[in-house]
């Protein structure tokens, strides 16, 4: 396209099946046209097309015209199949239209870890011993896989590297050569470099195997500025033959102090392509003169490799320049992690310049929170105020680019650097983490908590626990705040399973009341998937007292109850209310009225919030039961059955009153409200609203105040008053329309 911008995809193909049809023309006396042949299949409906890697077009409007140019194609030829992929974070900010169903593949579990490394040692004994038996070939790959599978058994970093097929077979390649499976991933790719160009020819008994061996060095010195250059110029990751040479050409020359134009370096230049093709699998002809990386993992590790390679001044301006760059995310991590392991010291002269920017970044957690700006954009802003050194009472306000942030985290879990800048960009992170009003469906929350646990798993220092329960112990801060870091150490502590989980789940349950359980409810909802396969590998070893045996079983069932699990909740759930002398059975109750909630069986839902009711009762403050009524309000409302869920609602909204919470007074409000909407009540609506209006109107909430003009015009419409409707309608436009303009002047 940067050479034909009005190339469409069909004449694309066009061309390359030819390109195929003229490579092959000297071989056969008749070649069949191979696009026409395609174009015909295409027109019957009988082809599967595959597209890979979108995300590898490098400029959002280049990606843009390319999403275009694949509905276009997808139109003329509707009746075959297509299969577009992409990595994630190349994928958001150009999506394909609605008509593709969007898939995320899955890490492998270990289910499918130990399947994949019995077929393939099984696969890789065939090949390298064909005059063996088919009996000897089972043995020896079944024993190969078994001690892959031990060694990445006992090694908790390398485990978290077996989601990814690529590099569990790297893993498999480098444990079957002998080396120690290293749980870092810069030397991950380091020992399969390694593997691949030296160890790896010589295991394959290839007959002239010391004549075409390359030394990995030489690999390195060759493919590291090749890829670098690569990652800059071509974001399709492919290059032609000449422009290869022409690139090895120049640091042949470089190196050896010679002349680029003589025939040494040309022929040394063709000799180190052909060995690094036909023996390594690094770099590979991917089509008639066209080359390219054999994974685009290979090409962003040399590109580190060169980084790494250079000055600080240098590394940091390499990195500045490519900073906050999707493409570029990933090559900068892994020099940083390598430039950490083999220059430790300098390392850290390193990350201290380049997170300059955060030290005046220092959030005060304590009667004060934090803002998002422009949050869906990649520019975010985290606006926060901070307390004065000399002050008690005065606060300044600053700004702090939110990518700028989570860039740091990032590397906190790849690159080990000092004790004292790593403990201080945890507690930043903690801090942005607790401080931030905003919930699960929020991807700043999500993110920072993912960070969190990953830099907790790489350092195994428990540093972010330990920050995260001090903030949980702190008894000058608020209820919301201290329940949020409870449930972010259950979530931290669930990166592995072990003692350490064991201990933080005992912790929670004996803790259980209902603001943390609801914090737990919504952490499970977005984020259970992730936490459950520690809490059952912790059920299944845990051999300690029948209490803890409890709580894990019950958090583990919790993890559950989120879309298409809550069947399976519900069994466990009700195995353990069985069991005789059960703590906390009242949780257990309400967890089961939300399956059955979520399930649309309201009856057993009613039921079973009704049985929480009465064991709660008897031990629980009644100032403590506000979300229990919300909860159980909100069940009543879903099965139509208003008037109790109108005093449910109630209970809440006099709790709110007694407390003196203005916020949750006006959210209550608004329950009652769209409670008595869908009853069709609009009178007392419309008043229930207009009060929700009010408070948020005097707690200076513009966006929630726009929300309730919203819901007035709403409930106007619905009652058929449509001239209001409109004139609230154009309230909640202006209102939004103003913070438009007021973001957009910040």
């Amino acid at each position: 396209m940067q050479q034909e911008p009005e190339l469409s995809l069909l004449d694309y193909l066009r061309q390359f099946y030819r390109q195929w049809e003229a490579y092959f023309q000297d071989e056969a006396e008749a070649v069949t046209e191979m696009a026409t042949l395609l174009l015909e299949k295409m027109h019957q409906g009988q082809c599967l097309m595959l597209l890979d890697g979108l995300d590898e077009v490098f400029e959002q409007e280049s990606r843009r015209l390319i999403v275009e140019r694949i509905d276009q194609f997808v139109n003329a030829f509707s009746i075959n199949k297509f299969v577009i992929t992409s990595r994630i974070a190349g994928y958001r900010d150009v999506k394909l239209s609605s008509r593709f169903a969007e898939f995320t593949i899955e890490d492998m579990g270990g289910e499918q870890v130990e399947k994949f490394l019995e077929r393939w040692c099984l696969a890789i004994e065939r090949a390298q011993q064909p005059e063996a038996s088919e009996a000897q070939w089972q043995r020896a790959g079944d024993d190969q896989a078994r001690k892959i599978l031990e060694a990445i058994k006992d090694n908790e970093g390398v485990k978290r590297l077996t989601a990814n097929p690529l590099l569990l077979t790297i893993l498999a390649l480098i444990h079957r050569n002998g080396e120690r499976l290293p749980n870092r991933r810069v030397k991950l790719y380091e020992l399969a470099v390694q593997t691949l160009t030296e160890d790896w020819q010589l295991g394959k008994k290839l007959p002239d195997a010391p004549k075409v061996l390359l030394n990995q060095n030489e690999v390195v010195a060759f493919l590291a500025p090749l890829a670098y250059w690569m990652h800059e110029e071509k974001p399709s990751g492919l290059v032609t033959e000449a422009e290869v040479e022409q690139q090895l050409a120049a640091k042949l020359a470089e190196l050896n102090d010679t002349d680029l134009e003589s025939d040494s370096v040309r022929l040394a230049v063709q000799e180190f392509l052909r060995k690094v093709r036909e023996t390594t699998g690094l770099f590979v002809e991917r089509a008639p003169g066209v080359y390219g990386f054999m994974h685009l993992t290979f090409e962003e590790y040399f590109a580190a490799r060169y980084i790494a390679d250079n000055e600080v001044s240098d590394i940091l301006a390499i990195i500045r320049k490519h900073l906050h760059e999707p493409r570029w995310n990933e090559p900068i991590l892994l020099a940083l992690g390598y430039y950490g392991i083999y220059s430790p010291k300098q390392v850290n002269k390193l990350v201290e310049q380049l997170f300059s920017n955060l030290e005046a970044y220092e959030p005060a957690i304590e009667g004060s929170k934090l803002k998002i700006k422009n949050a869906s954009s990649q520019d975010a802003i985290i606006i926060w105020s901070g307390l004065q050194k000399e002050s008690t009472t005065n606060c300044n306000h600053s700004e702090l680019r939110l990518k700028d942030l989570l860039f740091a985290g990032e590397v906190l879990t790849q690159v080990e650097i000092n004790t004292s800048p790593r403990k201080k960009l945890i507690k930043k992170l903690v801090i942005t983490y607790l401080g931030l009003d905003t919930n699960f469906e929020n991807d700043t929350t999500k993110q920072l908590l993912r960070l969190l646990r990953q830099i907790e798993l790489f350092n195994q220092k428990g540093e972010v626990l330990a920050r995260l329960k001090e903030f949980a112990n702190d008894s000058i801060l608020t209820e919301e705040i201290r329940v949020k870091a409870q449930t972010a150490i259950l979530y931290v502590a669930c990166g592995e399973s072990g003692s350490g989980l064991v201990s933080c789940a005992i912790d929670i349950i004996n803790q259980l009341e209902p603001n943390i359980f609801c914090s737990l409810r919504e952490l499970v909802e977005e984020l259970g998937e992730e936490m459950t396969p520690a809490l059952e590998n912790s059920l299944e070893n845990y051999r300690g007292d029948q209490d803890s045996q409890r709580a894990l079983n019950f958090l583990t069932a919790i993890s559950y109850i989120r879309t298409d699990k809550y069947i399976k909740a519900v069994e466990l759930l009700e195995e353990i209310n069985g069991q005789p002398n059960v703590r906390h059975s009242a949780y257990i109750d309400w967890s089961i009225a939300i399956c059955y909630q979520e399930q649309d069986k309201f009856d057993k839902a009613i039921d079973y919030y009704q049985e929480c009711y009465e064991k709660l009762a008897l031990y629980i403050h009644p100032l403590a039961f506000r979300l229990f009524w919300r909860n159980w309000g909100v069940c009543y409302r879903l099965h139509t059955k208003y008037e109790q869920s109108i005093e449910c609602f109630q209970q809440a909204l006099n709790i709110d009153r007694e407390r003196q919470k203005s916020e949750d007074e006006a959210s209550d409000l608004w329950s009652r409200s769209k409670t008595y909407q869908e009853w069709g009540k609009y009178e007392q609506a419309i008043a229930h609203y207009q009060q929700s209006r009010d408070i948020y109107e005097q707690l200076g909430q513009e966006k929630n105040v726009a929300n309730q003009w919203y819901w007035l015009a709403s409930c106007y419409r619905n009652w058929g008053k449509y001239e209001q409707a409109l004139e609230y309608q154009l309230k909640d436009l202006a209102i939004r329309q103003q913070l438009d303009w007021m973001t957009k002047q910040m």
